[in-house]
C-alpha cells in the first residue's frame, strides 16, 4: 500500500487484506493488478499483461495516478468494523 502511494503498480493475489484493499485496474477505482488464480500460468499471463500495459505510457500514467489517489487511511477500515460490530 505504501508503494502504491509512490506510483508503484502492485501485483497482488486476492487474499486477506490485499483482497480488501486492491481492485483490479480493469474495474472502476482499480489500483493494482489482481491475480485471480494461484498458479504459475495465471501469474505468467498477468505478468505478460503488465508488460504489455507498460508499453502504453499513457495507460501507465493513468494507473499510477489511480493508485496514488487511493486512500488507505485506517480510520475508514476501523469505521467499517465499528459499523459491523454495531449491526451484530
Amino acid at each position: 500500500m505504501i508503494a502504491n502511494k509512490y506510483g508503484c503498480l502492485p501485483i497482488v493475489y486476492k487474499t486477506g487484506g490485499l483482497k480488501d484493499n486492491f481492485k483490479d485496474f480493469k474495474t472502476d477505482g482499480g489500483n493494482g493488478y489482481v491475480l485471480k488464480s494461484y498458479d504459475t500460468n495465471s501469474l505468467n499471463d498477468l505478468i505478460n499483461e503488465v508488460l504489455h500495459d507498460f508499453e502504453n505510457k499513457e495507460k501507465m500514467q493513468k494507473y499510477m495516478k489511480m493508485g496514488m489517489e487511493k486512500d488507505f487511511n485506517i480510520s475508514k477500515c476501523a469505521e467499517k468494523y465499528f459499523n459491523l460490530y454495531n449491526e451484530i
